[in-house]
């Protein structure tokens, strides 16, 4: 019996090295916008979704106040034959196999889950008992609604696609004050990763990479009412109470309303399949909510006894462990073929690309046209229809990533409120970076007077005046002007390149082509780059730069040589910095010079004495900070070696070794000021006036100047900082003011 109500950490996975890299999306130096359609060669497959299992915590035990609850447990007594533990799972056959399973904690909670507690169900019958003897319960009524329960709406809504007819029962567990689902914490359900495309991919590109002749078929097994093969504990079937023709009906098992609902399944059925991949040895098998996935080479096919037909291997091989463990199928439901729909997407092995059904694709375009049709409103759209529109473009995105600068006018239609065939992505796309052979490489930079580009490896170069009719109020568009510019340059090279790499030293430059996303005045630049994106084959990265210069990894002999001068310069340690988010830098040194990514005192030091060769040191200390935050999930002891005395002794020494002079304004003096009363006392202007008044003041009254203006930002503006005319004092020679407190 599973109780959702609970709540439950964060689950966090993978734990170390290079999972750890694939985890945060590092190393692939791929944009934003690209993440899960980039693939890095690995050696073997991995599904995120059963890894899940190893991190996962317990399934969470009803809480102590539903089983003290004398309303729920009164109820629960008097009418046992009402809440009743269902389920075809065979949980003897389920514990055996799962008995080399490393996460012993979460097994045993998924077998209690599935076990009938009588103990419990007894200790409920007992207080109910003790209570009426006491007098405390009344006797048993039942009518209608019994004390304790809740009432779910239930409707019925069109499948899709929506032309089927075919209807889907909704069981509303959100609706009203007193909600089932309003007692379990958003963050109690957060954390878990299911597998799609990328991790198909990735299992895709390590077969075939070892096979290459070899002739694939796509297979698809589904579970038979997944979510309802599980039990609910009765505290929560009390809360579970269904009413259809005026008749009510009390839910026993689990069902896909509930919040809590997709965890209870994920850790059943990933542990299933941790048994499928670990036990029955079927490799390269995903899953997605209730979809066993995976593929087999054409013509390995077994004999499936219970359907009478042959099925690829692994299939068959999957619905035998099914029917050992007492999962229900049905033969509608296991397919399989050398295309085959996953997730929504057209998937082809063999030609290894991915893409929208052509029915699906059909079905979008009819939504976008009936949007934009005139309704009885005329051309109004309600906020809702402009996010389920956002949604369902956004859907396609996952296979027509290139495609995103399009949403960004709807985006910024919403924001704020609160009432063909071309374009397939394939899954041959592979990680790279500027070291790639076949990339070029170029640089742009923008200035207030002009824009230009260079590609060294071509020895040109051109600039040109800032344009006429471009917005003049940020350097911004002209960045991403000049970035543009140089792809369609970049575009009329010959031999055409495939892979183009564009420098830029302005952060939201790099963002705004890192995420394919814009403001409207700017979106027309990322429509015209997409445009020869999509045209040329191109693919672009527009990584950031800070220095013409690339840091070179040192070698190790290097680095104990720069620490032990380091060493020699060590104060008594400096006070810590606010810090920013460096866990790239981290990495990325660690790759450079061949060091374990999990944190040490000898890495932790190296890295010190490595980058305050490079950045000014003050900022190194604010580093090993951000790092420590972030790593600290996955290194629980990464504290101690950020705080050791070599890691201290190095930081201090490199900061008086490598910092540089600190720099500051001169200082305001009395000549300043008579020569500001000079320029500005005999002008008419009130805000030259305002302005010396302002100066004289803060200089005499020993005021901070930020504090005596009034910002533009709203949520700076407090009047409590404000010397009203009641507390200002004039004479003939002088005024004064009190301070406001």
């Amino acid at each position: 019996m599973f109780a959702p109500s609970a709540k439950r950490d964060r689950i966090v996975f993978p734990p170390a090295g290079s999972e750890l890299e694939r985890f945060l999306h590092v190393g692939s130096g791929a944009p934003r916008y690209m993440w899960d359609l980039v693939w890095e060669f690995a050696e073997d497959s991995f599904s995120c979704a059963v890894g899940n299992t190893f991190f996962c915590p317990p399934i969470p035990n009803v809480p102590p106040q539903e089983l003290s609850n004398p309303v729920v447990l009164n109820t629960i007594s008097s009418h046992p034959h009402l809440f009743k533990i269902v389920t075809p799972i065979n949980v003897d056959e389920f514990e055996n196999l799962t008995r080399g399973h490393p996460n012993q904690a979460l097994i045993q909670s998924v077998v209690k889950g599935l076990h009938e507690d009588k103990t419990q169900a007894q200790f409920m019958r007992d207080q109910r008992d003790d209570e009426i003897c006491q007098e405390r319960y009344s006797k048993s009524f039942g009518v209608d609604l019994l004390p304790g329960m809740y009432n779910i709406p239930v409707h019925a809504i069109l499948k899709p696609p929506f032309n089927s007819g075919k209807l889907h029962l909704v069981i509303d567990m959100s609706a009203g004050q007193y909600a089932p689902n309003s007692l379990i914490p958003c963050e109690a359900i957060t954390g878990l990763h299911l597998d799609g495309m990328h991790e198909l991919g990735s299992a895709l590109i390590v077969f075939c990479t070892k096979n290459p002749m070899v002739e694939l078929v796509l297979f698809k097994s589904d579970v038979s009412q997944a979510y309802q093969r599980l039990p609910m504990h009765p505290t929560w079937q009390i809360k579970e109470i269904m009413t259809i023709d005026g008749e009510r009906h009390v839910n026993c098992c689990n069902d896909f309303g509930g919040r809590g609902s997709f965890n209870i399944w994920a850790a059943f059925f990933g542990l299933v399949n941790w048994i499928v991949i670990y036990v029955v040895m079927i490799k390269s098998l995903m899953f997605y909510v209730d979809d066993d996935y995976s593929f087999e080479v054409k013509g390995n096919v077994l004999l499936y006894e219970p359907y009478g037909h042959y099925l690829p291997e692994k299939q068959t091989k999957l619905l035998l462990l099914w029917d050992q463990l007492g999962l229900p199928h049905e033969e509608k439901k296991q397919i399989y073929g050398t295309s085959l729909t996953i997730i929504g997407f057209e998937v082809d092995p063999n030609a290894m690309m991915v893409t929208l059904p052509v029915e699906s694709l059909a079905l979008l375009l009819e939504y976008i046209r009936n949007f934009i049709r005139p309704s009885g409103r005329g051309n109004q759209r309600t906020l809702k229809e402009f996010q389920k529109l956002a949604g369902y473009i956004n859907w396609c995105f996952n296979v027509f990533p290139l495609l995103k600068p399009g949403l960004c006018a709807v985006y910024e239609k919403i924001v704020g409120k609160t009432k063909s065939r071309q374009g397939v992505h394939f899954l041959s796309t592979r990680a790279w970076g500027p070291d790639h052979p076949d990339v070029l490489v170029g640089y742009v930079d923008a200035s207030g007077v002009g824009l230009g580009f260079w590609f060294p490896t071509l020895a040109i170069g051109f600039q040109t005046s800032l344009p006429g009719h471009a917005p003049k109020e940020t350097i911004f568009y002209f960045e991403a002007l000049t970035v543009c510019s140089t792809l369609h340059y970049a575009a009329e090279v010959k031999p055409s390149p495939t892979k183009v790499v564009i420098y830029t030293d302005n952060t939201n430059t790099m963002s705004m082509f890192d995420s394919l996303w814009a403001h409207s005045r700017y979106n027309h630049v990322l429509m015209s780059l997409v445009d020869i994106l999509l045209d040329a084959a191109i693919e672009l990265h527009v990584p950031h730069i800070t220095s013409t210069e690339k840091r070179k990894p040192w070698k190790h002999a290097q680095l104990r040589h720069e620490r032990a001068i380091a060493l020699g310069y060590a104060l008594d340690p400096s006070t810590r910095i606010n810090y920013t988010s460096v866990l790239n830098s981290y990495i990325t040194f660690c790759k450079l010079h061949d060091f374990p990514i999990e944190p040490s005192t000898e890495t932790f030091s190296f890295y010190v004495t490595y980058m305050s060769a490079h950045i000014e040191p003050w900022s190194v200390n604010s580093y090993l900070s951000s790092i420590s935050s972030q790593m600290e999930p996955f290194f629980p002891h990464i504290r101690d070696a950020r705080n050791s005395p070599l890691v201290a002794k190095t930081m201090c020494g490199c900061k008086q070794h490598f910092s540089k002079p600190l720099r500051q304004a001169e200082p305001l003096t009395l000549a300043n000021l008579t020569m500001l009363i000079h320029l500005l006392g005999p002008s008419l202007s009130h805000n030259n006036l305002l302005f010396l008044t302002i100066t004289l003041t803060g200089f005499y009254g020993l005021l901070w100047v930020g504090e005596m203006v009034w910002p533009d930002t709203k949520a700076a503006q407090l009047y409590k900082k404000v010397a009203t005319h009641d507390l200002v004092s004039l004479t003939s020679t002088s005024y004064s003011f009190t301070v406001p407190k």
